[in-house]
């Protein structure tokens, strides 16, 4: 029975103290290994995604380098075949150009893509679950913004946002809007 005197059971409580101070601390981190491997496993996932991203890219930029290439060639044998003709043309006698209309001057962007109007609405949505891409069209939407206004001087930019019923809002909505700078900082801030 000496075993069970006072001192024994003192050191008993003292270490089981010990024991669930300790556990109550490191309980918050017990399950968090699995998590960073579930997280290692998404970034491992999203790395493999980029990489197809990527690889499609290579593919398609080979493909309209493929293209260009062949636009240059037959832009020089379009060359080729006007001098050929200017040349014949040169050699036939004057023919009466009244009935011929002036040709139309290029476009001043020297053959730029232009688009004449253009509407964009952007639909998203804005439940707590797309925190990270809200943050990202928020970080991009301006330099989306101006891109698109130098191919479209009319640009009109619109964004609905919404969230799931019982929510603060379903939906809300900035109207379509010239992008003035007014209105871009407007769209921004919406």
């Amino acid at each position: 029975m000496e075993m069970f005197s006072i001192s024994a059971l003192d050191l008993f409580a003292s270490a089981l103290g010990t024991f669930i101070l300790l556990s109550i601390l490191l309980f918050p981190f017990y399950l968090r290994q699995p998590s960073l491997e579930n997280e290692l496993n998404g970034a491992k996932a999203e790395l493999a995604a980029s990489g197809e991203s990527l690889y499609e890219a290579e593919r398609v930029a080979e493909t309209s380098a493929q293209r260009k290439a062949r636009a240059i060639a037959a832009l020089a044998a379009a060359r080729t075949q006007l001098q050929e003709a200017q040349a014949a043309a040169a050699s036939l006698e004057p023919v009466a150009t009244a009935n011929i209309e002036a040709p139309q001057p290029a476009d001043q962007r020297g053959g730029a893509l232009s688009i004449d109007d253009l509407d964009l609405v952007f639909v998203m949505d804005t439940t707590g679950s797309m925190r990270n891409e809200l943050a990202d069209v928020q970080a991009n939407l301006l330099g989306v913004i101006r891109v698109l206004h130098r191919l479209a001087p009319s640009l009109r930019v619109g964004f609905v946002a919404y969230k799931d019923h019982g929510a603060v809002y379903v939906t809300r909505s900035f109207e379509l809007s010239p992008m003035s700078e007014d209105n871009v900082a407007k769209v921004l801030r919406f």
